[in-house]
């Protein structure tokens, strides 16, 4: 397939877009320091192209949503990383069901605006935290999902089913990545409990901090594979993804005195590992309800 050049689009966005542009490019430049893969890399095959000649708009490039923030994107296309802003219909549409762009997400952008999505393939649906009822796409054609827990003073059997659920909604693969057990006094004990509510779902136990167990979760990072991580805050979601990076692309931060998380994913970015998997760096997840 041939991809079209990119070109300025006329005209100038607002302040506010051009802000919120800034913010995710300068997060982009100074957390991720990966080569950016070729785009067949980044999961693009046959039946992604169908679906891309089927939109049937000229002049658009194909391309990946590799952060939001806002109204604002980074995606990446054959040619590079761009920066975008979703086209106003969109969010027209948006209003009556239909989606708008998420991290993951498959689309075609003219100039510096998505115009279009490609059908999903997979996709994680959350009611937005509070009391409304919009719903929030945590990421998109994803191929896995690791669900953490901590196995520490934070560790709870009823929300690791949630996330279980979810995981098994969405169309992706649950992997359940039981994380601090240097803290654990018995980790054998707590995979048993965990086993049991995770009929068929593979269950690994691990250590950021001692490296145990991280060199087993490579079987679900192949090349071209797309893994979301989820967990509560301070889960060492971050911690991990600089682990499997082999170098540290997100920033970090220590539990509080009474064992409560922090964020320091405040957006969900798309990280392309040396190994050649794609992983989704999520912020904290106070809430999970389902559609």
């Amino acid at each position: 397939m041939r991809f079209a050049s990119f070109r300025r689009a006329r005209g100038s966005s607002s302040s506010r877009t051009r802000s919120a542009l800034a913010r995710v490019s300068s997060f982009t430049r100074s957390q991720r320091r990966l080569v950016l893969p070729a785009l067949n890399e980044l999961g693009w095959d046959a039946d992604w192209a169908s679906a891309f000649e089927q939109l049937h708009e000229d002049n658009l490039i194909a391309a990946r949503v590799a952060a939001q923030h806002r109204g604002a994107y980074v995606v990446w296309t054959a040619d590079g990383e761009l920066r975008a802003r979703a086209a106003g219909r969109l969010f027209y549409a948006h209003e009556v069901g239909e989606p708008i762009p998420a991290v993951g997400d498959w689309v075609g952008v003219r100039g510096e605006t998505v115009t279009s999505i490609l059908p999903r393939r997979s996709a994680f649906i959350r009611k937005r935290a509070g009391l409304g009822s919009d719903e929030q796409v945590l990421a998109a054609n994803v191929d896995a999902a690791f669900l953490l827990a901590g196995l520490d003073d934070d560790f709870s059997l009823r929300r690791l089913e949630r996330y279980i659920t979810t995981a098994w909604d969405s169309g992706a693969e649950p992997v359940v990545v039981l994380t601090k057990a240097d803290l654990c006094e018995d980790v054998a004990g707590a995979l048993l409990q965990v086993e049991s509510v995770a009929i068929g779902v593979p269950v690994y136990p691990i250590s950021n901090v001692t490296g145990v167990g991280i060199e087993e979760l490579a079987a679900h990072l192949r090349p071209g594979r797309t893994v979301v991580l989820l967990g509560s805050s301070g889960v060492g979601k971050s911690t991990l993804l600089n682990r499997l990076a082999g170098t540290e692309l997100m920033r970090t931060a220590a539990i509080a005195a009474d064992g409560t998380g922090r964020h320091t994913t405040t957006h969900r970015e798309l990280v392309p590992l040396p190994a050649g998997a794609l992983v989704i760096d999520t912020p904290g997840l106070r809430e999970l309800q389902f559609w």
